[in-house]
């Protein structure tokens, strides 16, 4: 019975170690999965948009921001979406407290979101 008790704990040992070096190795892989773009609302009103991961932390990369044009008529804002890397602190990643999250949306392949990041690039 303690020889089986013994294999068990060995065996939970493994898979702690392996679940744990995968974890630290995966980000260093630079593994491309394509990830769709998705759009994050915060409780700030904070707009992004971006390919997310989940892990080991809520995160964006490729990320891109709704900004204001300064539009001289205040009824008609104008808006753009420029990436993020543009602004003055252009992070390449950013990562996202969850509590602060509204809504998490998949932005449309022919949405005008889409259309814009395309003519980004």
């Amino acid at each position: 019975m303690k020889s089986k008790n013994l294999v068990l704990v060995v065996l939970a040992l493994v898979v702690l170690v392996l679940v744990g070096l995968g974890a630290y190795l995966w980000p260093k892989l630079n593994v491309s999965v394509e990830r769709p773009y998705v759009a994050v609302y915060m409780q700030t009103g904070d707009l992004y948009f971006g390919r997310i991961s989940y892990f080991p932390r809520l995160a964006l990369r490729d990320v891109y921001v709704l900004q204001g044009t300064g539009a001289t008529d205040p009824t008609q804002p104008s808006l753009q979406i420029v990436p993020m890397s543009s602004t003055v602190w252009g992070p390449d990643r950013l990562v996202l407290n969850y509590d602060q999250v509204v809504f998490i949306g998949k932005v449309g392949a022919d949405s005008q979101v889409m259309q814009a990041i395309n003519q980004g690039r």
